[in-house]
């Protein structure tokens, strides 16, 4: 009796890495020439697409988008270890689905496994801008930014104050099935504050933190030091000025 077994039948990959999916067929005996594999991705239709098919001993090619046939190819090497691996090249969020394995020789078997694409939040771009509130005062909006898969939550800490609470965020799905995650608060311009936005992963379960420095207007800087210098000087002339009084 020909059959079909799947190694595995789950398995994950990260967004941009590489995957090899397998099954194997127990006829040793078969020959090569002899086989006719075929691989369907499930993903969006009920029937399935082809993705790679081998017939008498050679790969067939199929009509599949160029994004997929150039990343996705059948080991045909390992068919005479009775192994039928379907590597895929640089993982793209659109190869998440069903993958059925077909085999067929003396009698034909298939196993169904399933792809799960991961992307976590790894960069995070900051930005800072000046901005007028609406009561006319000027802060600072702070902006984080990442890509991942699927929408992240993010936090916001600004000194040992939790900003999470304030802040905006915005979501947009690129065309490579990523999201683009943005979120903004609002700090005070008065001096520098030391913030951390914080990109939680609810699918993956990671998460990915940036702590950075938003430095303070300057001009405001210059004037609180300017006024020191001010508080300094008048507080030294009056310690001297009483200490000459008591002198004489």
């Amino acid at each position: 009796l020909f059959t079909v077994q799947a190694k595995r039948s789950h398995y994950i990959a990260e967004y941009g890495s590489n995957v090899s999916m397998e099954c194997q067929f127990m006829d040793l005996g078969t020959h090569v020439k002899d086989l006719s594999v075929l691989w369907k991705h499930n993903r969006d239709t009920a029937s399935g697409v082809e993705v790679v098919k081998y017939i008498n001993g050679k790969d067939v090619e199929v009509l599949q988008g160029k994004n997929s046939s150039a990343r996705m190819k059948l080991l045909s090497d390992e068919l005479h270890n009775g192994r039928a691996i379907l590597h895929i090249s640089k993982v793209q969020m659109t190869d998440a689905g069903q993958y059925f394995c077909i085999i067929s020789s003396d009698g034909s078997d298939y196993k169904v496994m399933t792809l799960e694409v991961e992307a976590p939040y790894r960069t995070i771009t900051p930005q800072v801008r000046d901005v007028v509130n609406a009561s006319g005062e000027t802060v600072k909006e702070v902006s984080c930014q990442s890509f991942g898969y699927p929408e992240a939550k993010v936090t916001w800490m600004m000194d040992k104050e939790n900003l999470t609470a304030v802040h905006n965020i915005s979501y947009i799905l690129t065309a490579d099935g990523l999201f683009s995650v943005t979120s903004v608060v609002r700090v005070p311009a008065t001096s520098n504050r030391t913030v951390t936005c914080t990109f939680w992963n609810q699918g993956t379960h990671n998460a990915t933190s940036l702590t950075f420095t938003v430095s303070g207007n300057q001009s405001f800087l210059y004037l609180l030091t300017f006024i020191s210098l001010v508080q300094i000087y008048f507080s030294l002339f009056c310690f001297f000025s009483k200490s000459l009084i008591v002198f004489f």
